[in-house]
C-alpha cells in the first residue's frame, strides 16, 4: 500500500516536467514561427521596395537587318515648256482667242490687237512701192538715152529699195497685231483685258507645257556621285505615293551659293496630276548594307557632343553605352561602333533612368518588334 502511495506522486511530477518542456517548446515553436512570419513579411516588403523602384522601360533586341543609306530631298515640279508672250507693237487689243485656263494648240490665237493703223502703213508702203517702180521705168529710159546721169539713177533705185523695206517693216507690223501660241498647252495668264492699250514689250499671255513636267532638285555633293543621267528616280507626292521619273539633265558644277547640283527629272503628266510649283520629295539610294546593326532612333541619346544609347544587362540593370553613328535610315540609326548583336536597347523609358539603375522589362525583346 505504502508503494503504491508513493508512485502515485512520483508520476504526476514527471507528467508536469514533460508538459512544462512541450509547453516550452510550444513557445519556442511560435516564436520561431513569428521570427520567420516577421522575417518573410520584410524580406516581402524588400522585394516589394526593390521592384517599385525599377523603372519601367521597353527594349528591342539588336539584329543584323537589310538597311539603306536613303536620303530624301524636295523637288519643285516645273512645266516643261514655259512661253511669256508680249507685244511686239503698240496698240488697243480688240479680241482673245481664249481665256485662262484653256487648253490652247499650237498656231491658236491668243489675242489681237487693232490693226487698222498698220493696214494703212501697209498701203502706203504699196503705194510708195507703185510709184517707185513706175520712177524706175521712166528713168531707165532717161538713162539710157543719157539724159539723166547715172547718180541720178543711183537715187532713184536707192527709193525704191527704201520703198520695199518700208512694205516689209508694213506687213511684219500687221502681222504681230495677231499673237499666237507657238506650242501646246495651258494658257495660264491673260493680263491684257480687251479694250486695253499695250506698248511693244509689254507681258500679253503665258503659256505652260504641261503634259510632261520637269522635277528640279538640287542634289547635295554626298549623294551626286550615285546620281547619273538616263536613271530613273523615284519621288514621293504629298498623298504619300510612290512615282519614278527619269534624270534628262544634271549639271556638271555645283551652284556658288548651294554648292549642289541641279539635277531635272522627265515625269509624264497627261491626267495634269502635277501643277507647276507643287513640291515632291526625291530618294536617292547612297548605299545599301545588308548585315547592319541598327537601334531605334527614339533610343539615340546626344550628349557631350556624342550620341549615347541605354542598355539593358543579363540583370537588368541599366548600362550607359557611347556608340559611333553610320547614317540614319528613317526611324532606324544605323550603328558603326558601341552596340553588338544581341544587346538589348533601351527605346521607351531611357530618359527616366540613369546607369546602374535597376530595370522593369515591360516586353519581351525579339526581332525589334513589342512583345505582342
Amino acid at each position: 500500500m505504502n508503494d503504491s502511495s508513493e508512485q502515485g506522486p512520483v508520476r504526476t511530477s514527471k507528467l508536469f516536467k514533460v508538459l512544462s518542456v512541450s509547453f516550452l517548446a510550444l513557445q519556442v515553436l511560435i516564436i520561431v514561427l513569428i521570427v520567420l512570419i516577421a522575417f518573410n513579411k520584410a524580406k516581402a516588403r524588400k522585394v516589394e521596395a526593390v521592384e517599385k523602384k525599377r523603372t519601367p522601360v521597353e527594349v528591342l533586341t539588336v539584329k543584323p537587318k537589310k538597311v539603306m543609306d536613303l536620303i530624301e530631298i524636295p523637288a519643285r515640279v516645273e512645266a516643261w515648256n514655259s512661253v511669256e508672250l508680249s507685244s511686239e507693237v503698240e496698240g488697243q487689243v480688240i479680241f482673245h482667242g481664249a481665256q485662262e485656263g484653256d487648253k490652247v494648240a499650237r498656231d491658236a490665237v491668243i489675242l489681237k490687237i487693232d490693226d487698222r493703223v498698220y493696214a494703212a502703213r501697209k498701203m502706203r508702203a504699196e503705194a510708195d512701192i507703185l510709184k517707185a517702180e513706175a520712177d524706175m521705168k521712166r528713168n531707165l529710159k532717161l538713162f539710157d538715152s543719157k539724159s539723166i546721169s547715172e547718180k541720178d539713177m543711183d537715187s532713184v533705185k536707192s527709193a525704191r529699195a527704201l520703198a520695199e523695206s518700208e512694205l516689209i517693216i508694213a506687213k511684219t507690223a500687221l502681222e504681230k497685231c495677231v499673237i499666237r501660241t507657238p506650242l501646246d498647252g495651258y494658257l495660264d495668264e491673260l493680263p491684257a483685258d480687251v479694250g486695253e492699250y499695250v506698248t511693244a514689250g509689254k507681258l500679253v499671255a503665258r503659256i505652260e507645257e504641261v503634259d510632261k513636267v520637269k522635277l528640279v532638285v538640287s542634289v547635295p555633293e554626298k549623294a551626286v556621285r550615285v546620281v547619273k543621267a538616263g536613271m530613273d528616280m523615284h519621288f514621293i507626292v504629298d498623298d504619300g505615293r510612290e512615282m519614278k521619273g527619269k534624270i534628262i539633265f544634271l549639271a556638271t558644277a555645283a551652284d556658288n551659293n548651294s554648292l549642289s547640283y541641279r539635277a531635272e527629272i522627265e515625269v509624264g503628266n497627261k491626267d495634269l496630276y502635277f501643277r507647276p510649283g507643287m513640291i515632291v520629295r526625291v530618294k536617292i539610294i547612297r548605299r545599301t548594307l545588308d548585315d547592319a546593326l541598327v537601334v531605334p532612333l527614339i533610343a539615340v541619346i546626344p550628349k557631350y557632343g556624342a550620341y549615347f544609347v541605354y542598355l539593358a544587362d543579363s540583370k537588368d540593370m541599366a548600362v550607359l553605352r557611347e556608340i559611333k553613328l553610320s547614317f540614319i535610315s528613317g526611324h532606324d540609326a544605323v550603328v558603326e561602333d558601341g552596340v553588338r548583336e544581341g544587346d538589348r536597347v533601351i527605346f521607351e523609358g531611357q530618359n527616366l533612368i540613369r546607369e546602374n539603375e535597376p530595370l522593369r522589362i515591360l516586353n519581351e525583346p525579339g526581332d525589334g518588334q513589342k512583345a505582342k
